[in-house]
Order: C-alpha cells, then structure tokens, then sequence
C-alpha cells in the first residue's frame, strides 16, 4: 500500500521452495497444503480443550470445555503462519515479483483468498475469519463520519485513496486474481486487528539477511497471522507468551504454560500528510512475549491464568495502547484507558 515496506524479492528468489514453504507455488502443492492446514483448524481447538463461541460482546472468543488449572496452551504448525515470505511464495504471491511492496503483496494474498471459489493455500484458514472486518476503514459511511474532524478520520481518508490506486494496479498486474475493492478493504482490516509482531524466524538452511527483518507498512510493523491465536480477544489483565518451539508438536508439554514471560512491543509510525496538516498515528501489533529461532516448527502460545469450565481465555494486544490506536486497529476503545491520550493542533501566526 505504500513505499515504506520493502520490495517483494526478485522472481527466482520468490518462487523458490524451501521445506518450510513446500507446496506453495504450484496448484497441486497448494491444494495438499489447504487440505493439511484443514485438518489442522479442524482439531487444534478441541486438543487444547478450547471451543469458538459468541461471546457477550456480540462478536466471537475462545471458552475452555473444561478446567484447565494450568491455564492455555496452543500450538500452531510455523508453515501455516501467514506473513510476508509466505504471501510471496504463494501463486498470487509470484505474479506480483516486482513493482509491488510486501505489504501489498501479503494483501493481494489474502484478498485472493477472501474468495469463496479460491484455491489458495490459505483459503480454509481465512474462510473461518469474521465477514466484517473491525477497523474504522471497514465501517458504514454514517458511522465513519463521528471521525470527521479527528486525526483518525484525517488519516482514513488517506489509507482509503491508496488501497483504490493499489486495487487499479492489482487489476493490471494480476488480472486473473479478479480482486474486488471489498476484498482488499477486508484483507487490510484483518491484518490491522489480527496480526502478531514479526517472528523473524528462518529455516536453518537460509541465512539471515535484511530481508528477514521485521517490516514497516503504511499501518505500522507488517507481523504475522497466525491461525487460531488471533482468536483470542483481549483482557487488559491478561499474561500471554507468544514462542517457537523447534519440538514436534507431541514434545511441546503443557509444563511450558507456566513459564513467565517478558512482554516485548514492535512499535512503528504512520505518517499522513495534508494540505494543511500533518497526521502522525503510531500502531503496533498485538504485545506477546517472542523468541527468534532457526527451523522452528511450531509457534506456541502459553496462557498461565487457570480457567474454569466455559469461562473464556484471552490475549493481551498491549497495555500501552491509546484508544486512538485501540479504534484505528481493532475498532474498539477502552473506558478509563492509562493509555490513552489526546493530540492538540496549535495554530500559529507566520
């Protein structure tokens, strides 16, 4: 969406296929790949004795099926984390090699997939997310208009403008995609309020190099979607560790949800710029402890706060998150936030 993330790699460094990426890249690969990160959405919740239900704020959560003393714990294979690499090893991913960002190429990816007739890798993950995305960009008209005359509203009016000339350019670079506006309006609302801080994780045959580091977009630092995690809704309260675990998923023992964690937080800035003024709003991704690894295989995410029976588990998206940045990202603001904090714009002469 903007010049500030890095370049998508070059068309031989894009398609090709390390272990952690095999079946990306081809129809038949893909099609294996959906059907395995199928039959794990299918049963991870209920391994972690965890079910999806409404929760009482009209929206969705994650609930224990029974006592855990322990607290949480969740496991997720690396390879079906959705970031940038993974974007651009996929089929829509290699027709975008070059005049594209990272950023937008992780939306095309996962705008394609928004599809109900899409065949990408990803597709049974993004099938199970909300139809609506959470952030102000995504909302009604009459509902966007409260933010006129905020800096929030200032700088939606912008994001808006550069998602249409990226759709433009989309539509002449990939044309069999047939990527609708919708699409890619939802795609940046799910990246917004779902992603995680960069993992920065590299399989043990790659080297390390600027390209692994975490990236920019326009909206702050780029992170990762990682399936079933960000299904967890956020408590202020709450004491998450977010890790990598280079154990299969049998050797991850549920000892690990009482190691304490040291919360870490990514922060970027996005700047917007007006004829008059100058909208500065700073985001970051949702705040768990991480851990840099080589050929991690699992990422896992440890909740040590027992839970009752039906009572339901929850993430920390930071404590240090003004409603400003709560409402730009997820579409909600706390009462009585410590965070939170107001902008003057002080006009004077000469």
């Amino acid at each position: 969406m903007g010049e500030t993330a890095a370049p998508v790699p070059t068309d031989s460094a894009c398609c090709d296929r390390a272990p952690l990426h095999d079946g990306l890249g081809d129809e038949a690969g893909e099609r294996d790949f959906a059907a395995s990160l199928q039959v794990f959405l299918d049963t991870v919740l209920a391994e972690a004795h965890l079910e999806r239900r409404s929760d009482e704020h009209c929206g969705t959560g994650l609930f224990a099926t029974r006592d855990l003393p322990h607290g949480v714990l969740i496991k997720v294979p690396r390879r079906f984390v959705l970031d940038a690499t993974s974007a651009a090893k996929t089929l829509v991913g290699c027709q975008l090699v070059s005049g594209f960002t990272s950023e937008e190429v992780l939306l095309a990816v996962l705008a394609e997939a928004r599809k109900p007739e899409s065949l990408s890798a990803f597709r049974p993950y993004v099938a199970i997310l909300p139809d609506a995305a959470p952030d102000p960009g995504s909302w009604p008209e009459a509902a966007k208009a409260l933010l006129v005359g905020t800096d929030l509203g200032t700088a939606l009016q912008d994001a808006e403008l550069e998602l249409v000339a990226l759709h433009a350019r989309l539509a002449f670079a990939a044309p069999s995609a047939a990527l609708e506006l919708s699409h890619l309006r939802w795609a940046r609302g799910m990246l917004l309020s779902r992603r995680f801080p960069e993992l920065k994780l590299v399989e043990a045959v790659e080297a390390v190099s600027e390209a692994d580091e975490a990236e920019v977009g326009v909206w702050g630092e780029l992170g990762a979607l990682v399936p079933v995690i960000d299904f967890m809704n956020h408590h202020r309260a709450a004491v998450t560790s977010l890790k990598v675990s280079e154990a299969s998923s049998e050797d991850v023992s549920e000892s690990a949800v009482a190691q304490p964690p040291t919360t870490t937080t990514t922060t970027a800035t996005a700047t917007t710029t007006t004829a008059s003024t100058t909208t500065t709003i700073t985001t970051t991704a949702r705040t768990t402890t991480t851990t840099t690894a080589t050929a991690g295989q699992h990422i896992v995410v440890c909740n040590s706060s027992p839970r009752l029976a039906g009572e339901e588990v929850f993430n920390n998206y930071g404590t240090g998150k003004s409603n400003e940045e709560l409402l730009a990202m997820y579409g909600f603001a706390e009462a009585e936030n410590p965070a939170d904090a107001v902008s003057l714009l002080l006009c004077g002469e000469g």
